[in-house]
């Protein structure tokens, strides 16, 4: 009897020893605090192992909260009015690894100290499940979100957020590499600055959305039998603006392709690019289909003031 008395109170010792939310704080935090709103944490590492899967920690006040690496289902909260960031150096800012997580960064900024020749990402996911990023700002990273999950039906979702180049250069804003699992991606009311490739997908599915890239060398690219939707976007300063390669399909509606290098919307090897009610603008050619590619148009785009106006493979239609 009392051999079990005593397993319990452990048990239920374990069991309290994490919460399903804990609380950082830059100003008052330490690391061997419970995490309580009374007793924070002080970085978002010591809260991780006392926040329950599926949790939430919450930054109280602004200041730097470290890199850190997850692998759980949770939730890193800044509320408006905080600056809660993550600097690293020769380091990924996150890192999520492990099975099916779900997890959430809300109003985060992640920044990179400037290194040459290292491969970096603000956000790393290469578990499965879903990531939600929403109001974060990503600076100088080598990629700012970088998915490659490891489990078919991982989901990303990005809204309202920042990915821009710093003191170091930004190859990719959002990269998504699933061979084989078909991944899934929504890209909403994002901004890309200097990176020189903002959206690249390889084998994924994306719907882009209200987003605006400028200053790189290819814009928003569907590669590899990947497939994306952009509405209501721009791509300005690029070689290519928007273009499908290596049997892809990308379909550009209502949106803007100005000062491209090459071409302001393109298809290559077997490819298709769909284009209606869009502006191509200042380009050098607006329009591309190669031997086996086809940029096909709706016949209601506005094409003006381009070196070469180029030519549409063909026409599609509705019904």
């Amino acid at each position: 009897m009392r051999n079990l008395t005593i397993a319990t109170i452990l048990f239920c010792a374990a069991t309290l020893s994490a919460a399903p939310r804990t609380f950082v704080s830059a100003a008052a935090g330490n690391d061997i605090n419970p995490c309580s709103r009374a007793l924070p944490c002080r970085s978002f590492t010591a809260a991780l192992a006392l926040t329950d899967g599926g949790g939430e920690i919450v930054a109280l006040d602004s200041g730097g909260y470290g890199a850190v690496n997850i692998s759980q289902s949770v939730a890193l909260i800044s509320p408006e009015g905080v600056h809660a960031g993550i600097t690293a150096q020769g380091t990924d800012g996150i890192s999520i690894t492990g099975g099916a997580l779900n997890v959430v960064l809300k109003n985060l900024m992640l920044s990179y100290w400037y290194q040459i020749g290292v491969d970096t990402a603000g956000i790393r996911d290469t578990a499965g499940g879903s990531l939600n990023v929403e109001g974060c700002t990503i600076t100088g990273f080598a990629s700012g979100i970088y998915f490659a999950p490891t489990l078919s039906g991982a989901r990303l979702y990005v809204m309202d957020s920042i990915i821009q180049r710093g003191y170091s250069f930004t190859h990719y804003g959002i990269e998504i590499h699933t061979p084989n699992l078909a991944g899934r991606a929504m890209i909403d009311s994002t901004q890309f600055y200097d990176a020189e490739q903002p959206i690249y997908l390889q084998n994924a599915q994306a719907t882009v959305r209200d987003c605006i890239a400028t200053t790189g060398e290819d814009g928003y690219e569907a590669d590899f039998q990947s497939g994306m939707v952009v509405t209501r976007s721009v791509a300005k300063d690029f070689a290519y603006g928007f273009f499908a390669n290596n049997s892809s399909t990308i379909v550009v509606n209502r949106c803007l392709a100005t000062r491209s290098s090459i071409y302001g919307v393109a298809a290559f090897n077997s490819c298709n690019a769909y284009v209606s009610g869009s502006s191509l603008v200042d380009n050098a050619q607006a329009a591309f289909g190669s031997a086996t590619g086809a940029a096909r148009t709706r016949g209601n785009n506005t094409v003006q003031g381009n070196t070469n106006n180029g030519v549409f493979t063909i026409g599609f239609f509705t019904h």
